[in-house]
């Protein structure tokens, strides 16, 4: 279905595509899954431990069509491919460096780590050259949870993450990013597969997606599509997946944040998505 791919099978029963050549080391990054068409209760009950009022009503979202979603945030080495094919800026962290950990560079040996300090202009850059685009809130929050019934993580409803257990990259008492500082090589974290297959949806980086923020889900678009009702060019814009300096409730598969699209922070990054050709 990918030109220039090769499809295999993963754990999830997901088709995975992978280049079928490799000249560049960040084409080992660059992985797709296919999520099929479907619905998927989005949002969080009341019942569920540590949920938002943000995240609520629970509705139905159903997709006409599939698209793949990338298996892994963007890769530092990926990101600096980009800026030297002219089409990304120099990442920064300049609004907040996590404590002296700093902006992810090859040069500091973090070339398979996410990209961090993007902005949400920049997430764009980065999915527009691999031929793609910031996934909507909808279409990541069902990349994690699959359609089936609720699922608390993207994982499951257990185990709760620790640093302890493979599934997330968390802050923990022995220190950000569960005790090494920061950001963690992308797919570490094997126990922590999404309902498709995806790594790191929950820990690592805040990831952008499309949509600009709304207090809750009331009147939110039912097909999967952005939601850009009432949006403007200064409206904070939407984040997912937790980060390695928030603790687990950040790391729900329903958790969201916002912040303005300007923002350039070491918790922040992205995942691509590319619709059907």
């Amino acid at each position: 279905m990918l030109l220039g791919y090769i499809s295999t099978c993963n754990s999830r029963a997901h088709c995975e595509y992978a280049r079928t050549s490799s000249t560049a080391t960040w084409h080992a990054d660059d992985v797709w899954i296919y999520v099929p068409a479907g619905s998927f209760p989005m949002g969080a009950p009341t019942t569920e431990a540590g949920s938002n009022d943000w995240e609520r009503p629970v509705h139905t979202v159903t997709f006409a069509h599939g698209f793949f979603i990338g298996k892994y945030e963007i890769t530092t080495r990926t990101y600096e491919a980009c800026e030297g094919a002219g089409s990304c800026t120099l990442a920064s962290v300049a609004d907040w460096d996590g404590e002296g950990w700093g902006l992810n560079r090859t040069s500091n040996n973090r070339a398979t780590h996410p990209q961090n300090g993007v902005t949400w202009p920049q997430a764009g850059a980065v999915c527009a050259w691999l031929g793609g685009r910031r996934p909507s809130d909808a279409e990541w929050e069902y990349a994690a949870k699959g359609p089936t019934t609720h699922r608390k993580y993207p994982w499951g409803n257990s185990p709760e993450p620790t640093c302890a257990n493979g599934t997330a990259v968390m802050e923990a008492g022995s220190g950000y990013g569960c005790g090494i500082g920061g950001t963690w090589p992308v797919g570490q974290k094997a126990t922590g597969l999404s309902a498709v297959g995806a790594l790191d949806m929950a820990g690592n980086l805040f990831e952008w997606v499309e949509d600009c923020w709304h207090d809750d889900y009331t009147n939110a678009p039912i097909d999967g599509s952005t939601w850009t009702t009432n949006c403007t060019s200064n409206s904070s814009r939407v984040l997912r997946g937790g980060s390695f300096f928030r603790p687990a409730t950040y790391l729900r598969a329903d958790f969201r944040i916002n912040d303005a699209w300007t923002q350039r922070r070491a918790g922040y990054g992205t995942r691509c998505l590319r619709p059907l050709p």
